[in-house]
């Protein structure tokens, strides 16, 4: 039976006017939260050339992998990524492998295999929409993602959406950035909440073609 049939009946019958709403009420909104612990990079080790400032991507890198890795979310487990991945750099030669997020890719996989977990990395250069993000989250993962509050980008770690709300739950490792004065206060990053529509545009400037969104998460492996 077709919609127009339904309603014709609908307005024949009680009962089926009732079913028609109850049918319609059923839909429930997407809302997620993740349980993963926010992590500052404020406080973070100086390795030479890489100081706690720049060292977002390996924070947010360390927050995604925390899901699957209960100690990676500690700046003993950042130390690590960075004394593996960046020997080069601390000593002054070539450039930060960590400032580019295909590189992420390649630091999520190595952990992946040490820790043997039965997951993949999934990376959206460009053109990433709110599905994507939402796909991420349904796996169980954070998403991390680039954007463009400073000059120079930065990363932070998505860990709930809400349809309701139309937000993004973030984990910013720098701290709350205050879209108003275009600058970052004293108060914290863990879980600050920001519509999508305020975010995107910040969003989309980091994307190479500046449009979509430029992430990474993780899934099992299919």
């Amino acid at each position: 039976m077709n919609i127009l049939q339904t309603i014709k009946n609908a307005l024949k019958k009680d009962e089926v006017v009732k079913q028609v709403i109850i049918e319609d009420n059923t839909y429930n909104p997407i809302e997620i939260s993740l349980p993963i612990q926010y992590n500052t990079q404020k406080d973070n080790p100086k390795f030479n050339f890489i100081p706690a400032s720049s060292q977002c991507g390996y924070t947010t890198i360390a927050m995604v992998l925390s899901q699957f890795i209960p100690e990676a979310n500690s700046d003993i487990f950042i130390s690590d990524i960075i004394l593996t991945f960046e020997k080069n750099f601390i000593n002054g030669k070539g450039s930060r492998f960590g400032s580019l997020m295909q590189n992420h890719v390649k630091i999520y996989e190595y952990y992946i295999d040490k820790y043997k977990l039965n997951k993949q990395v999934v990376f959206i250069p460009q053109d990433g929409t709110l599905n994507d993000i939402v796909e991420g989250l349904k796996a169980g993962s954070a998403v991390e993602f680039s954007w463009m509050p400073t000059s120079s980008g930065h990363y932070s770690t998505i860990v709930g959406y809400s349809e309701i709300k139309k937000s993004l739950e973030i984990h910013d490792p720098w701290g709350k950035f205050d879209f108003t004065k275009k600058a970052y206060g004293s108060q914290s990053g863990e879980r600050n909440i920001h519509t999508i529509d305020l975010i995107t545009p910040w969003m989309n400037r980091s994307s190479p073609n500046g449009k979509g969104y430029r992430i990474t998460y993780l899934k099992d492996k299919t």
